[in-house]
């Protein structure tokens, strides 16, 4: 893009769904049927309550996120967190061909640039978008029976996309899922939650606002929702836990994005 066009680009709002206060089934160890160790990183299934708030309904796209670098995204420090402003340099991202296709999910981003994203569109709009929690996440994705996958209990290899691997060569290679890589987003409608969000299962990672930490006192900012590399179910539940350092985005596998949350009166 000309630079003399590289300024004051309007975002691109995202369709967004009210998800209403409540209690819900929230937290996993295993699947249904499965006698694996539980992973360190698992939380009990329990009830919990959720206030109400509103999260988009596909991941932030390349359009989307184009704009806030064509806006100056990267070198407006007020959007930044201060201790990542000596780093920006390293991960800065250009407007004119970061991505190959406008509807695929933005990928390969640190958790920073997640925040400053939302920063930036809260300030263009004045509404409070934000990261979601790893709480209302969970709740968008599975919404109130305690399902265990988006669409439902049952696992279905043709309702996201994840790391197929039909000749077994530990490589995903599209025969199942019909995508190597991540796929445009809401390329699997009958995959959607409850709530009506897409690709909450695979496709790409999606940052939390929340923090987990280990015992040894290393902390990690929360993903969600497993990518196009995750071969096994486990790994695409509603419940299944990943995380990160925030200034990690997995650049290399191009498999951490995100979804913008909103909070409600």
């Amino acid at each position: 893009m000309p630079a003399a066009s590289a300024r004051a680009a309007e975002p691109l709002l995202p369709e967004m769904v009210t998800i209403p206060a409540g209690e819900f089934i929230f937290g996993g160890e295993n699947l249904p049927g499965e006698d694996l160790p539980v992973r360190p990183w698992a939380v009990p299934r329990q009830t919990i309550a959720c206030s109400t708030f509103s999260i988009a309904v596909y991941e932030t796209t390349t359009a989307e996120f184009a704009r806030f670098i064509q806006d100056g995204g990267y070198d407006d420090r007020t959007l930044w967190d201060p201790k990542i402003i000596p780093f920006l340099p390293d991960f800065r991202k250009e407007a004119e061909d970061p991505y190959p296709e406008d509807d695929t999910p933005c990928t390969g981003l640190n958790y920073y640039e997640a925040e400053a994203y939302c920063a930036w569109l809260a300030r263009k709009t004045g509404l409070p978008f934000r990261l979601p929690t790893e709480i209302e996440w969970e709740k968008a994705a599975r919404g109130t029976d305690g399902r265990v996958f988006p669409w439902g209990n049952e696992w279905n290899s043709r309702l996201c996309n994840w790391g197929d691997d039909a000749d077994g060569d530990r490589a995903p290679d599209g025969k199942i899922d019909h995508f190597i890589f991540y796929a445009p987003v809401g390329s699997f409608p009958e995959g959607k939650s409850a709530f009506g969000c897409y690709d909450m299962a695979g496709n790409v990672w999606e940052w939390c606002a929340s923090w987990m930490e280990e015992a040894s006192g290393t902390k990690y900012r929360i993903l969600r929702g497993g990518s196009y590399r995750m071969a096994y179910p486990r790994h695409l539940s509603v419940f299944y836990r990943g995380g990160a350092r925030p200034e990690t985005g997995s650049v290399f596998h191009a498999d951490t994005g995100f979804r913008i949350a909103k909070s409600e009166p």
